[in-house]
């Protein structure tokens, strides 16, 4: 089992740039890591879609095939990648996976990492989703994050009449976000039939003792928790 380590991490994220949001991506990444880190799976080759820190640090140990899928307008990390020995290939996540590109890849990974991406994305997200059910074994783990629609600045901006969206506008990059959902959506999106949802997580950034009450009290996580990771494997 690897160990995470927080000045890997940190050098790592200094690496891509990340500035102020990188103490926030650190603290994502740990939680993320910390559901590979326990997965019941052994796990060789790995994959992050829209990827940011968490390939880049598993790139650091030998013992894992490490590759990146990224839209064809992000080229902003891929240097770096390239010096980690990660191999990058390209999909847009807003149209439908050309099979026939990338046929080599039809269930390649043990795990992929899949981080605060959907909600930028104007495609259904089932759609989405079963294009990443192509890519990963029989029995390999899919671990997703997305903002958490219900927690409790969004509840208070729709109290004062704002949207909890700030801002809603179209951005070629794709900067901005298009819808974010609740846990209970979340887990609607992955068919029974493709999919075994393994554990789920809320996450608080800021207060460690708000975090243990996510932890502790159930009933607080869906207006406390500002970030949703949901943990499912491929049947």
């Amino acid at each position: 089992m690897f160990e995470i380590n927080l000045n890997k991490l940190r050098n790592v994220v200094n690496h891509l740039k990340l500035g102020d949001y990188g103490e926030v991506a650190i603290k994502r990444y740990v939680s993320t890591l910390r559901f590979f880190q326990h997965g019941s799976k052994k796990s060789d080759k790995i994959c992050e879609i829209g990827p940011g820190g968490v390939i880049a640090y598993l790139a650091e140990d030998q013992n894992y095939i490490c590759d990146a899928i990224c839209s064809p307008r992000e080229k902003h990390f891929d240097n770096y990648f390239e010096k980690k020995g990660i191999q990058i290939f390209n999909w847009d996540l807003n149209t439908e996976l050309n099979k026939n590109n990338l046929s080599h890849m039809e269930g390649k990974y043990d795990c992929i990492f899949f981080l605060e991406t959907l909600e930028h994305l104007n495609r259904w997200p089932e759609q989405v989703i079963e294009d990443i059910h192509y890519f990963l074994k029989p029995g390999g783990s899919l671990i997703i994050s997305v903002p958490n629609l219900l927690r409790l600045n969004n509840r208070f901006r729709m109290l004062i009449g704002k949207s909890p969206k700030d801002p809603f506008r179209y951005s070629k990059d794709g900067r901005y976000h298009v819808r974010e959902y609740s846990e209970e959506e979340l887990r609607d999106f992955f068919a029974l039939n493709h999919w075994k949802i393994v554990r789920s997580k809320h996450l608080f950034y800021l207060s460690k003792f708000v975090q243990f009450a996510i932890d502790w009290v159930p009933i607080t996580k869906g207006f406390l928790g500002s970030i949703i990771i949901l943990e499912v494997e491929k049947k």
